[in-house]
């Protein structure tokens, strides 16, 4: 019977070329599975917009302008009649025969913090067309407005009675006296594979009110049209996030807020807003007078005691899956986060970075902060006067 011998299954030789090549597909997976288009945003300096690069055919250019304050009545009014004309602007004769000429299409959405416009072109524009396009669409005075101011009018008059609205409306004098949709500076951002004119992006601007922020109590010399209620307004301003860490800590903290105010107040009316604009936002708990909505006010860090691990590893959860959802199917959303904010380019990354390393510490003080009353203004109407 021969003898039969076993031989080694991997010999010297493929040893030697797996130790040289595994390394190499190992980084080479590494980096396919981590690249996403959101890793590639750049600003481009010859167009003055944020790019997104596209290795696809299609070409999504938007233009971004910042909504301003709009608590008071005026400013309300005057917003909603400027954005009703910039629809009925796309709509008009000359604009429509000039974006045809481009091989353009326009149409307009409203989101909480900006005005959209989605551009739909057959080729990537020129610095020239982006110029021309807003120059055009800033042509208001070619709209009758009257008819718009009513109707915004007689929209308000209804809400403005409210209560709430009232109070509000107080907190929006104090922030700022203008109410402009072109004052700030327009955000272009194009989704496209073109070459590449790369610099320095702008960078956050200042959050500076028109008027100065004075913290304290305000009685308005009214009474509430429901007296049974007895309502108190805490407000803050609410900065622009200059980075990923900063833009991670105000999200979190602020749904932390509404989580807690969930729990301890579900069965009140209150009502928590957050609107962080990229000029003069602010922030503002409205509650029912009561000695635990007092003792609230008075302390804030009693509504940070109330968090939990178990509610922070939650809600910190729900963010990073919306996070996750955002940058795989819809990048285009962060990049309207980066243009509105000028955040840097790689903000996504601090984001989740940040988010990650929040412990239990650090989310009660982001907590206690949005209520801070040396920093907040609280607003009660007079318990006698003229409701009107």
């Amino acid at each position: 019977m021969a003898e039969s011998k076993n031989k080694p299954l991997f010999n010297r030789r493929y040893l030697l070329i797996l130790v040289w090549v595994l390394p190499i597909v190992i980084l080479f997976l590494q980096q396919g599975a981590g690249e996403r288009p959101i890793d590639n945003i750049r600003w481009d300096t010859a167009l003055q917009a944020y790019v997104l690069p596209n290795e696809q055919d299609d070409i999504q250019l938007e233009l971004l302008l910042p909504l301003p304050q709009t608590l008071t009545d005026q400013a309300w009014i005057d917003t909603r009649v400027q954005i009703q004309a910039v629809q009925q602007r796309l709509s008009q004769a000359p604009m429509t025969n000039w974006l045809s000429t481009q091989g353009w299409r326009a149409q307009v959405s409203e989101a909480a913090t900006h005005l959209k416009i989605d551009i739909e072109a057959k080729q990537p524009p020129s610095a020239q067309q982006l110029e021309q396009f807003y120059t055009r669409l800033k042509q208001l005075e070619m709209i009758n407005s009257e008819p718009l101011r009513k109707r915004a009018q007689a929209e308000r008059y209804l809400a403005s009675q409210q209560d709430e609205s009232r109070l509000l409306a107080a907190l929006g004098d104090r922030l700022s006296d203008t109410a402009d949709l072109f004052a700030a500076t327009p955000v272009w951002l194009l989704t496209a594979d073109i070459d590449k004119t790369e610099g320095s992006a702008p960078t956050t601007g200042s959050n500076a009110a028109s008027r100065p922020w004075t913290p304290g109590g305000v009685r308005l010399d009214v009474s509430p049209r429901n007296p049974d209620a007895s309502l108190t307004l805490i407000g803050q301003r609410q900065p622009a996030p200059k980075d990923g860490a900063e833009l991670a800590r105000q999200r979190l903290g602020a749904e932390l807020m509404a989580q807690l105010l969930a729990q301890n107040f579900g069965k009140m009316d209150y009502r928590w807003t957050w609107k962080p604009l990229a000029q003069n936002g602010y922030r503002a708990l409205i509650l029912p007078s009561s000695p635990t909505t007092r003792a609230w006010l008075a302390d804030p860090s009693l509504a940070s005691r109330g968090l939990s691990k178990d509610l922070l590893e939650q809600t910190r959860a729900s963010l990073l899956s919306r996070y996750d959802q955002i940058l795989t199917e819809e990048p285009q959303r962060w990049l309207e986060l980066v243009g509105l904010y000028h955040l840097p380019l790689d903000s996504h990354q601090a984001f989740r970075d940040t988010l990650n390393t929040i412990d239990l510490d650090a989310a009660r003080a982001l907590i206690t902060n949005l209520l801070d009353p040396g920093q907040s203004l609280q607003i009660r109407f007079a318990s006698t006067g003229n409701p009107s």
